[in-house]
């Protein structure tokens, strides 16, 4: 299908005309059409054509997912992406491309994966990215198997690398932080052989503490 069928495949979806399944969130039904979201994924498809409770009941309970990510992922199935890939500037959080590309691996959505992954990249390399929203991410990347986030960590290695050579001041507190802490407190084993101590680092163009 072209993109304008695809439109107004997902135009009769949003209607509820002829669907014959629902994605539950929360409390919210979307309603879907089988032959669309089996075609794309096996979980799904394995739900609708076996003896699963949801293919007797002819709805799936994604309600452990915020409704935003389950509405991006039925825009996904109808429209082939979920977020326009004319734009020029991506306006989804480096948290959701992540949030979406788990969604892919959990629900083996075809095309997904491949999808999110770009926009994650996409994201990331943009100038208005903060480095706050790339922290926030990295927790949703910890609980990725390697094996399907290896591309995103390897950028996202590149990324912090980058970022941290060009940001001298914040490389200069945190060694800071490091070196005045008391290493007893860093080190069980430290703190059972004596009184607690603590290390000063002088750094270049900095005071040391003679001259304080």
């Amino acid at each position: 299908m072209n993109l304008e069928e695809r439109k107004l495949m997902q135009k009769a979806q949003k209607a509820g005309q002829f669907t014959d399944f629902a994605f539950l969130c929360k409390g919210t039904k979307i309603p879907v059409h089988k032959v669309i979201i089996c075609a794309q994924s096996k979980v799904f498809n394995a739900a609708c054509t076996s003896g699963f409770k949801e293919a007797i009941s002819g709805v799936y309970d994604l309600s452990e997912y915020p409704l935003e990510l389950v509405e991006m992922m039925v825009d996904y199935f109808y429209l082939g992406y979920y977020e326009d890939p004319r734009a020029d500037v991506s306006k989804v959080s480096l948290s959701t491309h992540l949030s979406m590309l788990a969604l892919a691996d959990k629900y083996a959505i075809r095309g997904l994966e491949p999808h999110s992954k770009l926009w994650f990249i996409h994201r990331l390399n943009q100038k208005n990215t903060e480095l706050k929203e790339f922290l926030d991410s990295l927790p949703v990347l910890d609980k990725m198997p390697i094996s399907v986030s290896r591309d995103v960590v390897e950028e996202a290695v590149y990324y912090t690398r980058e970022t941290l050579l060009t940001c001298t001041y914040f490389l200069k507190e945190v060694m800071l932080s490091i070196m005045s802490t008391p290493v007893a407190s860093r080190c069980s084993d430290c703190s059972k052989s004596g009184p607690p101590f603590s290390i000063t680092l002088e750094l270049a163009g900095g005071p040391s503490e003679e001259e304080n």
